[in-house]
């Protein structure tokens, strides 16, 4: 018995005995201690999460604070945004759990959301995450009817 309970302690790191007199009504809470840390800039105000493969030039930063500022009328700092390259081991899973998002745009991301099988410029619902795969940042930078396309499906994700 003691044995048992020494193991217990071990692999959980709080724990609460429901009865006294019976140590098999132990009550044990796991906390993980390998969470994976996500690296992301702003914050969740408005659910809205931007995923980019790499860190933005300067071009492509110009044009998703225009989208964001201009277009969809909200604070670039609202928005949460996060560099797959910065966050190796990051899965949807891992997001949704930890940030909790309402609203994902992922750019150009086509390897990260294999897990999810989502299809370009089509809305998808997952659990209560609404997503949206577009294109890589530079594509919309000189394409306007690209840029088009993309406005166009943006605003009936934000609806």
């Amino acid at each position: 018995m003691i044995n048992e309970l020494n193991e217990i302690i071990e692999l959980y790191d709080d724990f609460i005995f429901v009865n006294e007199q019976d140590v098999t009504q132990l009550i044990a809470v796991k906390e993980n201690k390998n969470t994976i840390k996500i690296n992301f800039n702003g914050s969740n105000i408005s659910g809205l999460f931007f995923i980019f493969n790499n860190k933005l030039n300067s071009q492509c930063q110009e044009l998703i604070n225009n989208l964001v500022t201009k277009a969809i009328k909200i604070n670039m700092d609202d928005v949460v945004t996060v560099c797959l390259s910065e966050n190796p081991e990051l899965t949807f899973s891992l997001l949704e759990n930890q940030l909790l998002p309402k609203k994902i745009i992922i750019w150009g991301s086509n390897e990260w959301v294999a897990e999810i099988q989502t299809i370009p410029y089509q809305e998808q619902k997952i659990q209560d995450v609404r997503i949206l795969l577009v294109d890589d940042v530079n594509l919309f930078i000189s394409d306007i009817a690209l840029k088009t396309k993309l406005w166009n499906t943006i605003q009936i994700l934000l609806k």
